[in-house]
């Protein structure tokens, strides 16, 4: 992302208030949420001293990058099991608001505790998207892989993004896939950015620059904006949009093909500048809207998947 979104970018307890002053009617549900974004936020300085430098991003593998292959694929994470255990001190109270939740909470917190759990092997599980071992891993430790796996993604969060803070962060522009190139999870929002300042007058009305963001180490990457990040597909009219008509910078991009769609967006039409982890959580009423059309989003979570 450009550096002057960066440096104005709210907080993600901010970009949530805001969202529920906008959007009254979803405020019941996102107000639960503010507590657990406060929490991933301070997490990201509080565990500095805990997390060490990703070696993979400072010296980023090319033969992995050519091929597709994201730079945290066979990473070591010996050093991950503190830092999980502070974040998910801080994260699983900060989740007892959320109906139904209670007693995974407890016993997932009790499989740290006594070492049934075990944060290296599952993240690389989890990194390694590799849903049968996973389920085996959570069994015990949640009422469904999805809600272990969730429990998992919000505590996990955190430790990448605070790693990637301490990192060199490569260059990664020939990467053209549509999960992350860090650690290959996919994204819960994209964006179109505004354009350069410094740009011509020319290029200025041309629009932005297409990006996604990535739904758990937080990394954003450029990505072909008429492309699919769930399939590739490319074919003229690939990616359709759903909009709401009083928010317009606001919409979902789906692809037929593959039946899945990614929340984004247009940075162009808007002056505000959201935390792009919380803004994903205020794009629900669209989630809503793909959910009925029977559409899957690509970064599934508990407010974007409904029974």
């Amino acid at each position: 992302m450009d550096a002057q979104y960066l440096a104005k970018r709210k907080p993600a307890p901010q970009t949530l208030a805001d969202i529920c002053e906008r959007r009254p009617a979803l405020a019941s549900v996102l107000t639960i949420f503010i507590p657990l974004y406060t929490a991933r936020e301070e997490l990201r300085e509080s565990l500095q001293p805990l997390v060490s430098p990703l070696p993979e991003l400072s010296e980023p593998n090319a033969e992995f990058l050519a091929n597709g292959v994201p730079l945290l694929a066979n990473a070591g994470f010996d050093w991950i099991d503190a830092a999980f255990k502070k974040a998910a001190h801080d994260i699983l109270p900060q989740l007892e608001a959320v109906e139904g939740l209670r007693e995974d909470l407890k016993t997932f917190a009790e499989g740290l505790e006594k070492g049934t759990l075990i944060p290296p092997k599952l993240t690389q599980t989890y990194l390694s998207s590799d849903a049968k071992t996973l389920a085996t891993m959570l069994e015990n430790h949640a009422q469904s892989t999805a809600v272990g796996a969730f429990l998992t993604q919000q505590i996990l969060g955190p430790v990448l993004q605070a790693a990637r803070m301490k990192s060199v962060e490569p260059d990664l522009q020939t990467w053209r896939q549509g999960y992350c190139p860090v650690c290959g999870s996919f994204p819960s929002v994209g964006c179109l950015s505004r354009p350069d300042p410094d740009q011509s007058e020319f290029l200025k009305g041309g629009g932005g620059h297409k990006y996604l963001h990535c739904s758990l180490c937080g990394h954003d990457w450029r990505f072909r904006r008429g492309a699919c990040p769930g399939c590739s597909n490319e074919d003229p009219g690939a990616i359709e949009y759903m909009r709401a008509k009083e928010s317009p910078w606001e919409r979902v991009e789906l692809c037929r093909k593959c039946n899945t769609y990614v929340g984004a967006l247009d940075l162009r039409e808007t002056t505000e500048s959201p935390d792009l982890d919380a803004a994903a959580i205020g794009l629900m009423h669209l989630d809503l809207l793909a959910a009925a059309e029977g559409l899957r989003p690509l970064a599934p979570s508990l407010w974007n998947t409904f029974d």
